[in-house]
């Protein structure tokens, strides 16, 4: 009996140890992959960092190259808004100038010609294009717009230059009725002159 129990605890003490050795290679596998997986988390961290840190680089320079842009821009506006302004004045010097010459002839000869007149007009009707400020949009309908008005004013200048072709012709129609009387009666008169002499 003893040694029956003997031969059953030793075999139970094998399998234990076989067991305990079992869990310690399992363990040690373990470890193994933990270890290789912390060594790869903390790789992907490090590459991670890397990319942002690249990322915020560019980011960086996108800012810098935005900025260094909105200046030029900002420059380069200030710039034909201070030629603007200084074409501008130039104008109104010349205009006032001239309102003054003008003033001074007017003085000399009365009133000014026709063609002082028509200068004058077109002066005031024609208006500074501005458009150094629009985007692509608003001169697309700054364009539309002008070439409406451009329409409009061609329409114009086709019906005026009808109708006018028209009184051209009912005038010239009318001269040469009147004509055809005229020499009608001319002719008649002429004829009844002349019988009368003979009647005589």
């Amino acid at each position: 009996m003893d040694e029956f129990q003997q031969k059953k605890l030793e075999k139970e003490l094998s399998e234990l140890k076989k067991l305990i050795d079992l869990h310690f290679v399992q363990r040690r596998k373990d470890e193994e992959e933990l270890k290789g997986l912390e060594d790869r988390i903390e790789k992907r961290k490090e590459y991670r960092a890397a990319q942002l840190a690249e990322r915020a680089r560019r980011e960086q320079e996108k800012e810098a190259r935005l900025q260094a842009e909105k200046e030029r821009k900002e420059a380069e506006a200030q710039r034909r808004a201070d030629e603007e302004a200084a074409r501008k004045k130039e104008l109104l010097q010349a205009l006032n100038a001239a309102a003054h010459g003008n003033q001074r002839q007017d003085r000399r000869k009365g009133r000014g010609t026709e063609r002082e007149k028509k200068k004058k007009v077109l002066a005031e009707r024609r208006k500074q294009l501005n458009i150094d400020h629009l985007d692509v949009e608003k001169l697309k309908a700054k364009a539309k717009e002008l070439f409406d008005h451009l329409n409009v004013l061609e329409n114009s200048r086709i019906t005026l230059e009808k109708e006018t072709g028209e009184q051209k012709y009912e005038l010239a129609l009318c001269r040469y009725r009147v004509n055809t009387l005229n020499d009608a009666n001319t002719k008649a008169t002429s004829k009844a002159r002349t019988r009368v002499g003979k009647l005589r």
